[in-house]
Formats: C-alpha cells, structure tokens, sequence
C-alpha cells in the first residue's frame, strides 16, 4: 500500500485552505500552489511551502511543482482540473498517486452524455435528452419535443458534455433562440473544457434539487453518506445547500441512494463522487450527472456524519478500506450558506450583478455547530476571475428548524466591510416561509427576487404618491399651520387617487 508523506493541494483559497486543515491533521505536509495573480492569497501566506504555477489549468505546470516538491500524491479540490480524466492520466505517467477516482472511472463518468447511458443500463431513470443527437440535428430534436416560439412552447435545458456543476447549461424559451445559444455555448465549452459538444435536456419544471455523496475503495466496497439538497440556486449554481435532502420519506432516500450506489458500481468507481439527481413533481428521481470530485458543499455532510470526506479520501489513495455502511451514523441537520460577491441589480433589479473591492473590515461568525470556511482577511482584494463564492457559513443543529435559526444568526454576526455580498438575500431566503416548509423548488430565488423587485417598485410608487400628495396640501393650504396641512393631505381615497395617477404615467 502506497504511504503518503506530502501533498500538493492544486487548488486556491478556502477549498485549499480546507484541504490543507485536513493533511496537517493526519500528520503529513501540505504543499500549496499559487498562480501569479494569486501569490498574496491566504492560502499562501499560511504556507509553509508554495510553489508558482502559470495557472491552476496548467497541468504540466502543476506536475513541474510536483517534481521539484518531492510530493507523494495531488489533491485536485474542486473546480479548474479536478473532472479532467487526463489529471490522473499525467499524475500516473508522473508516478505521482492523483487523491481522486481513476482516469478510466473519471473518462466514463465524468461525462455528462456517458453517464446517462450508464445510469439507464443500471435501470436508473434519466432526464431525456438529445445524447444520441449530432448537434446538427439538435434542432429538430427540440422542435420534436415541443420547442416552439408560442406561449406553448416545452423550453429545453442545454448543457455541455463536460462543464462542472452548472456552469456549462441554459434554459431556451424559444425555437427561435436555439441555434444562437447552440452556438455560443459550444464556442464557451471549446474554451473552457477544451470539448465544444453541447447537447439538449428536456427541462423538468419546478424540481427539487436531490444529491447523494458516495465513495468507493479500491477493494470493491462502494458507500453512501446520505443525501443533500441544493434546491436555492441563482444561474444554475447553488447558494444555500442541507443535509440530510428535508421532506423525503425513508423508501424515497433508500431508492435514491441504491440509484447512486449502482452507478458507483457500474464504473468501478474509487474515492468521493456525487450523483445528483432532479425530483419532479410527482416525487420521482432523475438522475442528472455525476461530479466525479469532492463537492464544495461537502461541509454539510461531514456535520451531519461527524466524518472527513477528506480524510477518507487520502486513505482510499492509500488503499484503505472504507468503513462499512452500518457505521455510518446520520444526526441533526445542517445547512451551509455561501457567501458570493454578488448584490441585486439596481438597473435589473430581478438579477444579480457582481461586486468587488477590498475588505476593509471582516469579523467572522462564531459558535457552537457554526463553521466558517473561507481565504479572507482584512485587505483582501475579492479575485472575481476565479469564484464569485468567497466564504461558506455552515450551521447544525439536532432538528432543521434549529439548524436554519441558527444560520440566520450566524450570518447576523458576519461582518463583511468594504465588499457588497448576498448575505442579505440568502437571510431573506432562510426567513421564507415556502423554504421553512420545505415547498421551494429549483426556481424559489428567482421568483424571491422578482417580488421583492415588485415590493420595491410598490414602495417608490407608494413614497411618489405621499410626495406628491404633501407637496399638494402645501400649495393649496399655505395660509394654515403644517400640522393642519398634514392632516387635510392623508385622505386615503385621495392618496389612492394619487397612486393610480403616477401607475398611469409610468405605463404611457
């Protein structure tokens, strides 16, 4: 069995940082990389060793640092490298061990379209889609499943074979749309995942977002670690997520995770993975993808399992046996916020707009069950090249609704001057009734921010009227005291007339 003594985290920020917490805890030495833009980042200034990489894409750079470090193994992270089957293609040619699934199990898996055709030979239900379809003929596989430029129109989800998480998919409306965004999404994928193939999904409406943590170790053993919900999203990338997934009955998690246990099985599949799946409305499972890495929201599952999914996996790289599934213990609830450089539009007020600037002041949530992961420190200048998600606050409790009180408290108490972030909007999230009651679906924060763009507009109308209304009485009681003008303008029917007035102005 391969003994590792060093490793190189080839990721940046609070997932390096997070990483590294783990690989100091079992006594071995972290080895940290840094691209040239990022060599003031606290992921850097904590080492004890940092290596300069021409980027965290680079994976000859990456395997040039291995070399001159001496390190045993690499630990991807998540995001940049971590889903490219030819990392532990170069690490093995390397002889450096890769703390990840294999080349082989990654190559079939990893793939979006390819992982469908395994589900399905598993007898896992599948999201319909144009998999078979050339991208040609993507078109005439829309308009065959409904797309169309009327108010009938089946809008489809098109994805790319090999984006990570959400990144890589778009929701079109209209037949006419189709074949601009078909285009523009392959010339992205080309760029960003080195592969232009995009292919089209039947979009499921209104559907929770369901997810299962699985590992499995080189000795054929393959176990879960329960579900999570990722269901508050904004453009396809997740904002609050919670383990255990809340409002399933006990055969629905047992299906899903047997559903998420065969595809591991399938491809022979090693260390941490996810298979996510989409639950429509009538309750039923489909699966979705499957991320072969450790997700960022992994946090919420060691809360609930008192385990490091980190931890596991370096032993699964060092050819340990997973611990068996009776003694995985499932307790309380928990729940992670992540905290994005982003704030509402004020042009668009319905969407979401980045933000930047330096950290002027950060004081961090703290407590019993709050964990805060992040790269910050007061001077920090936000890096919005490489993630909008700047710190993760997790919370847990014995019960959800204990779990979300105490978030919504935690976020209270974080301090974040000199950077607009959407602590604000996720609070709104956590006060909500539908989300309390467990009745949000995929499309809650878009339609949250709608309201609240509509409240918003109300209020302006509403402070236009009562201007407009005092500025009224005031010309046309200039001879009596204020008091008696204020309260010969507050005639309500008289205010609504106002309110209708300025409505009209503003439609003409």
């Amino acid at each position: 069995m391969p003994q590792i003594e060093r490793i190189l985290i080839a990721n940046r920020g609070d997932g390096a940082r997070r990483i590294a917490a783990t690989v100091k805890e079992m006594g071995k030495t972290p080895v940290m990389l840094y691209a040239p833009d990022d060599k003031d980042g606290l992921h850097v200034k904590e080492a004890s060793e940092a290596h300069e990489t021409p980027s965290y894409r680079d994976i000859k750079g990456i395997l040039g640092v291995a070399k001159r470090a001496e390190v045993d193994a690499i630990h991807p992270g998540w995001g940049f490298v971590s889903e490219d089957p030819n990392f532990p293609k170069a690490c093995r040619r390397a002889g450096v061990l890769f703390i990840g699934p294999t080349e082989g199990s990654m190559r079939q898996i990893g793939n979006k379209e390819n992982a469908k055709r395994i589900a399905r030979k598993q007898g896992v239900p599948i999201i319909e889609s144009s998999s078979r379809v050339k991208k040609s003929n993507i078109v005439e596989w829309a308009e065959e499943n409904g797309l169309r430029n009327d108010e009938y129109s089946s809008p489809v989800m098109l994805k790319t074979a090999k984006s990570g998480g959400g990144s890589g998919n778009r929701i079109v409306y209209r037949m006419s749309d189709l074949e601009e965004e078909v285009e523009e999404l392959s010339k992205s994928s080309s760029r960003l995942w080195g592969r232009s193939r995009v292919f089209a999904e039947k979009l499921v409406r209104d559907p929770r977002h369901i997810e299962v943590q699985v590992f499995g170790d080189e000795k054929g053993n393959y176990r879960h670690y329960g579900t999570r919900d990722c269901s508050i999203q904004y453009g396809n990338q997740k904002l609050i997520e919670e383990a255990p997934a809340p409002f399933l009955s006990r055969e629905q998690r047992d299906l899903i995770h047997e559903y998420a246990l065969a595809i591991a099985r399938a491809v022979d599949y090693t260390s941490a993975g996810t298979a996510e799946f989409l639950m429509d409305q009538n309750g039923e499972f489909l699966f979705m993808e499957w991320n072969p890495r450790l997700q960022v929201e992994h946090g919420v599952t060691e809360m609930i399992t008192n385990m490091d999914l980190v931890k596991l996996q370096i032993l699964a790289a060092e050819g340990k046996r997973l611990p068996a599934q009776r003694s995985i213990g499932f307790r309380g609830s928990a729940i992670e916020a992540r905290i994005d450089a982003m704030t509402v539009n004020k042009y668009e007020p319905e969407k979401l707009v980045a933000t930047g600037g330096a950290i002027e002041k950060i004081v961090f949530p703290k407590g019993e069950n709050i964990r805060v992961d992040h790269a910050l420190e007061e001077g920090t200048d936000i890096n919005l090249v490489y993630n909008r998600t700047q710190a993760k606050v997790l919370a847990w409790s014995e019960d959800r609704d204990d779990a979300i009180k105490s978030l919504d408290m935690a976020l209270d108490d974080f301090r974040i001057d000199g950077v607009e972030t959407t602590i604000p909007l996720l609070q709104a999230v956590l006060s909500n009734k539908r989300f309390i009651e467990g009745t949000h679906t995929t499309t809650f924060f878009n339609e949250m921010l709608k309201e609240m763009a509509q409240r918003r507009k109300l209020e302006k109308e509403m402070a236009a009227a009562i201007g407009a209304s005092v500025a009224f009485a005031l010309q046309n009681n200039q001879d009596n005291t204020y008091t008696e003008a204020r309260q010969n303008s507050f005639d309500p029917w008289r205010l609504a007339g106002r309110l209708n007035q300025m409505r009209g102005f503003s439609s003409k």
